[in-house]
């Protein structure tokens, strides 16, 4: 993560931008419709965000902070058991 801001005696404003990892998982089991499948992928994003440190003494700090990750969507094809290809799944992280 990178963490820019500026001091003002007590108070550091700051902004936050950085790389998150995550593994995804989605399972269509128990769905016949859309057929039996399972993927998983570890995903690669971004984070960025800002926050508030208040300084109470030297050594002790207190703040808050906001953070936005954000990640690709993914898609995999689900098959019957027969081996026939039925749909497509896309998957679409849900941003937080």
């Amino acid at each position: 993560d990178l963490k820019f801001g500026y001091s003002l005696q007590q108070i550091l404003p700051y902004a936050k931008l950085g790389v998150v990892t995550s593994k995804w998982v989605s399972h269509t089991n128990g769905m016949p419709s859309l057929g039996q499948g399972r993927k998983s992928k570890n995903l690669i994003g971004i984070e960025f965000g800002g926050g508030l440190d208040y300084s109470l003494t030297q050594n002790i700090i207190i703040g808050a902070e906001f953070i936005h990750a954000t990640y690709p969507s993914f898609s995999y094809l689900n098959k019957l058991k027969t081996g026939e290809t039925l749909h497509r799944i896309k998957i679409r992280p849900r941003n937080n």
